[in-house]
């Protein structure tokens, strides 16, 4: 009964973990399975860049990195890579997105914590 408990735990324990170190996909490119040629099919951006890319895309500034733009530090797993692979894929609003006063409350301190200041080096919290 132990052996089972056992064996249930660590099959529990690799599902969760092969879950979790996925990358996840955006607009249909996936981290590490994807490479440049998708990016230019599915977007039509990159044409040019061999290393990395920045492109502005509906309301999102994008960042992605391809394995040719790895340093020499991770040569080892630039060998083990399809060409081109995406590596990394950074998206950020451009927008300015609406925030609920109630959040703005509870991460913010108080305005009478806070000294007035003639420039940011002398800026302090009480």
């Amino acid at each position: 009964m132990r052996k089972a408990g056992r064996l249930l735990l660590l099959l529990l324990i690799a599902v969760v973990w092969a879950r979790v170190s996925t990358a996840k996909a955006w607009r249909g490119i996936e981290p590490l399975h994807s490479t440049r040629a998708d990016v230019i099919r599915l977007l039509n951006q990159c044409v040019n860049e061999r290393e990395a890319c920045e492109f502005t895309i509906e309301s999102e500034e994008v960042h992605i990195l391809f394995s040719g733009g790895l340093s020499d530090d991770f040569a080892d797993c630039m060998t083990r890579l399809t060409p081109e692979t995406v590596i990394f894929i950074e998206s950020r609003p451009i927008k300015n997105t609406k925030v609920s006063k109630s959040l703005l409350k509870t991460a913010l301190p108080p305005t009478s914590t806070i000294n007035h200041c003639s420039s940011l080096s002398s800026c302090s919290i009480l």
